[in-house]
């Protein structure tokens, strides 16, 4: 890639990332999708070299962010300097030798942590010596389930960093207890409790076996005050309504039905958590595995118990082709499922051959390689269908001027949505476009129990962070 971009284009709020990454040991960026926190980031970590206060950084980062993101914003900055990069990524074998080569960064993707680790630790016992003085975790999200091993090993590790850099747009998805983890691996436990019994004591209320209404940890009426106030010195909010020019995307939702016959049998799954359907039957053993049923049903289809999938009704295909149809411009298409996935691509080749159709000639594409990416931005292709599980973190696709998204289906984590919807509504790619966020949902099903989910959520983490970025604004 062609060093294209200089230093004119770097705004003050990046600057004020990269000044308070230098001059805290241990921080967090909570940093809108699209403001440019990887640029700033590099920015704070040359500083760093240039004063040798770093000297051997180790970057974290989801597999696509680490096999193209960093390295692509260091090549497209000329302020950058060029490290030298090592990426400890593809076999065992390659890893090894990628770990071992001297490098000022190294990188690695988020799954292979663990096994970072154990070329490190056996037991509890030092076998080989830690080289990286600076550890930047991007996306830190990933790493809010204390009970993860990629958290353990990190764990274990950090009294051997001297400065560690969280990144993440979506700090908190669970209702504040993801914050925990992610602050534990700043500062050890000196700011929310050295223990997660320790957080949860003091700040939330423990479920309760006398009242069913009080199923899990909720957080007490003080909790987002007390934790924004002792957070507030290590970490960063910046919000893209408060520095760029945007218009919210436009949500908008395309109700599909049920049939009466199909609506009969949902409420005979929904009632009874057991189906007789395509001869076989189909039984739902919990609460949790019958939402996950009626989510497939609302879709289209269901699984049996060998995962076969059975097909229930076409009512959102058909919604997504008009849709594509009245866009007459380039569209992302989210799906949940991997039978979703393939009734879109069916569905899609279909249209495409098929003469007279308004869509005759279509050009779609499942997003698969970096090959994907750049015909995308190219124009190439006319419609692109993802994942958000796989295709949220740091892939840029947005330079074709796409302006709609479908939902074919709601998903149960806020972090997917937002990371998914920020590939066009991220900071600077949302400037001048008037983006539209197409949901297809079937009224009447659990979609809706996922939509409240999906709204709450977003609340308690809008209002985190904007009360984060609050404390950023009095100190500027």
């Amino acid at each position: 890639m062609a060093r294209t971009l200089s230093e004119d284009l770097i705004e003050p709020y990046q600057y004020r990332w990269a000044e308070f990454c230098y001059e805290n040991p241990y921080c967090a960026g909570w940093i809108d999708m699209g403001l440019g926190k990887t640029v700033a980031t590099l920015m704070g970590l040359q500083k760093m070299y240039d004063d040798y206060e770093a000297a051997h950084t180790l970057i974290i980062a989801p597999l696509r962010v680490a096999r193209k993101v960093w390295t692509d914003e260091i090549k497209l900055w000329d302020h950058i300097r060029e490290f030298d990069v090592q990426k400890i990524l593809g076999t065992a074998k390659e890893r090894e030798k990628a770990m071992n080569t001297r490098a000022e960064i190294h990188i690695i993707n988020r799954e292979n942590v663990t096994w970072l680790m154990e070329q490190h630790v056996q037991g509890k016992r030092l076998i080989k010596k830690w080289h990286w003085d600076t550890v930047i975790i991007d996306e830190s999200s990933s790493f809010s389930y204390q009970s993860s091993q990629r958290w353990k090993s990190l764990r274990l590790m950090r009294k051997k960093m001297c400065r560690v850099i969280e990144l993440t747009g979506t700090p908190d998805t669970r209702n504040l207890r993801g914050l925990w983890a992610q602050a534990y691996l700043l500062d050890r436990g000196k700011r929310l409790g050295f223990s997660e019994k320790e957080f949860l004591d003091r700040w939330f209320i423990a479920p309760s076996r006398f009242d069913p209404a009080v199923n899990k940890f909720e957080p007490r009426s003080f909790a987002q005050r007390q934790i924004q106030k002792r957070l507030s010195d290590v970490v960063m909010s910046l919000q893209a309504k408060d520095y760029l020019d945007i218009e919210d995307p436009w949500p908008v939702w395309h109700r599909v039905d049920l049939s009466r016959s199909e609506r009969l049998v949902y409420q005979e799954m929904q009632r009874h958590y057991i189906l007789e359907y395509g001869n076989k039957t189909i039984t739902a053993v919990n609460a949790g595995v019958l939402a996950n049923k009626l989510l497939q049903l609302a879709n289209g289809f269901i699984y049996d118990a060998d995962r076969v999938p059975h097909p229930f009704h076409e009512r959102k295909t058909e919604a997504m082709l008009d849709i594509i149809e009245a866009a007459q411009a380039p569209v992302m298409i989210c799906y949940n499922y991997i039978p979703d996935k393939t009734r879109i691509l069916a569905a899609l080749a279909k249209v495409s051959r098929q003469r007279g159709h308004s869509l005759n000639g279509l050009r779609f594409r499942l997003l698969k390689t970096e090959q994907d990416e750049d015909d995308w931005n190219d124009s190439k292709i006319d419609v692109l269908v993802l994942s958000p599980k796989s295709a949220g973190h740091g892939i840029n696709i947005y330079a074709n001027g796409c302006q709609d998204m479908i939902w074919y289906g709601l998903i149960w984590s806020l972090e997917q949505y937002q990371q998914a919807c920020a590939r066009l509504t991220g900071g600077h790619r949302a400037v001048g476009k008037k983006i539209q966020m197409h949901h297809i949902v079937t009224v009447d099903t659990y979609e809706d129990n996922v939509k409240l989910t999906l709204d709450r959520n977003a609340k308690n983490q809008d209002e985190m962070k904007a009360g984060l970025a609050e404390y950023v604004r009095m100190a500027a």
